[in-house]
């Protein structure tokens, strides 16, 4: 595992102890889907999309931008360039 994701795995960890207020926004940028760095794997990308649809609302960028009210975890996902994977 790698030093980054293991410090992302940490705060997780220290987020949820410390208590988290009822209404979240968070934005998971990828840079792109495959199985060499910095990608993730298909199989990685299935099972964080299925875990997020059971337990936040996704959202397109601009409407958790705009979005006011404090109804739990609320995602946007992006990538940030145009590769074709």
């Amino acid at each position: 595992m790698s030093s980054s994701l293991s410090l992302k795995r940490l705060i997780g960890h220290a987020w949820a102890l410390a208590g988290q207020p009822s209404s979240r926004r968070v934005v998971l940028l990828y840079h792109s889907l495959g199985d060499n760095p910095p990608a993730v794997t298909e199989a990685n990308f299935r099972r964080q999309l299925a875990w997020l649809s059971e337990y936040a609302s996704l959202l397109p960028f601009e409407d958790l931008l705009g979005e006011n009210t404090d109804n739990g975890l609320r995602v946007a996902i992006t990538f940030d360039d145009g590769y074709a994977t």
